[in-house]
């Protein structure tokens, strides 16, 4: 490797400094310091849009969940040894938010309990003791009671 290759592999420490947003910055809030989910709803065109997407629309912001349903799922066992810290205690999903009109792709939490379609999910939100992970929004068979 080259000298200057060298140097940047050893200093290149990028800094992102741009905005989520008008809606993304609301959303984000939302999910962080109050613990909702919320959708951004249009009527041209009409939808309810999770994450929201700034289409040039008026619309209001509508309360989602706390309910799901899990359409789909990657076992924990495709996704072990991924060198993804987040997915050794998560795996992936589809859920279809309770309120909105097309699913999201999520963290999950199983506990142990068989993922299947129809599931019925629950959303969980950090606490604010994040371990770095980014971590702020994930969902849990409903019948389990609230995670920390």
């Amino acid at each position: 490797m080259s000298e200057q290759g060298r140097i940047l592999e050893e200093r290149w420490n990028p800094v992102f400094r741009h905005s989520a947003g008008r809606l993304g910055s609301h959303y984000i809030t939302a999910l962080r310091t109050q613990g909702r989910l919320v959708g951004w709803r249009t009527e041209v065109p009409s939808r309810v849009s999770v994450p929201p997407r700034d289409v040039g629309a008026e619309g209001e912001w509508v309360e989602l969940g706390p309910g799901a349903e899990l359409l789909a799922f990657a076992p924990s066992e495709w996704t072990a040894g991924s060198g993804e810290p987040v997915l050794e205690d998560f795996t992936l999903g589809r859920v279809l938010i309770d309120g909105a009109r097309k699913p999201v792709f999520a963290l999950l939490r199983l506990n142990g309990v068989q993922g299947r379609r129809g599931l019925r999910l629950s959303a969980r939100f950090a606490d604010g003791q994040s371990a770095g992970t980014g971590v702020d929004l994930w969902f849990e068979p409903a019948d389990i009671g609230r995670a920390a």
